[in-house]
């Protein structure tokens, strides 16, 4: 029988040596940069993509505008719709307003349009200074999760024809990009793979020890 007061025996990274500590370390540090150069190089977090159509024109500001985005997909996770106000008066003074929009949003992924937001007025306070062709730029809505191929945005702009210095209003919409989703995808995969080989083999290695000196 084995006696159960047996000093425990010291574990193989507590005899290492000093350079035994310091190449442990190295190591760490290598795949600790490496992970970082792999996400540097990889593809960007955010696309910017165009509405259609492109622009609202002026003389159409006060009008029900429609506006629409496609061939989205659930890798692109979440959707911002951006107005881009030109100003015209730039080179004179700055000037800033409370823009009114009546909003409302529907999507589809092949015939059918569902309603997501009935229309619904908003408020966005707008500073345009001097020496900019565009003032701020107005996030008018968030869609955190993708769940259709096709977005449309029906936007009026209520009291855009009090100030005359507005311009045409550019329409973009910020998503996720697909390609870094599935990037960020498979580097955790390869990350959890690695860890489960790691653990593998230190399970492993522990048959080296009885289980009373494993404190």
């Amino acid at each position: 029988m084995e006696d159960s007061t047996a000093t425990p025996q010291k574990l193989k990274i507590q005899t290492f040596s000093k350079w035994g500590f310091l190449g442990l370390f190295f190591i760490f540090l290598v795949f600790f940069v490496a992970f970082f150069l792999v996400g540097s190089l990889g593809p960007p977090v955010v696309k910017k993509i165009t509405a259609v159509p492109e622009h609202i024109n002026r003389q159409d500001l006060t009008q029900n505008n429609s506006i629409s985005f496609s061939n989205l997909n659930k890798t692109n996770q979440q959707l911002v719709l951006e107005l881009d106000i030109n100003y015209k008066d730039s080179k004179k003074a700055s000037c800033g307003f409370d823009a009114e929009f009546i909003l409302s949003i529907k999507a589809r992924e092949n015939k059918d349009w569902i309603e997501i937001q009935s229309p619904k007025k908003t408020q966005r306070s707008v500073l345009c200074k001097r020496g900019r062709n565009y003032c701020d730029t107005i996030w008018l809505a968030h869609i955190p999760f993708i769940s259709y191929s096709e977005y449309n945005f029906t936007i009026q702009l209520v009291n855009f024809a009090e100030y005359p210095m507005i311009g045409d209003i550019g329409v973009y919409a910020h998503v996720v990009n697909d390609r870094f989703t599935l990037f960020e995808m498979w580097i955790r995969l390869w990350f959890c793979f690695a860890t489960w080989i790691m653990i593998a083999i230190w399970f492993y290695n522990l048959r080296k020890y009885k289980w009373h000196t494993f404190s």
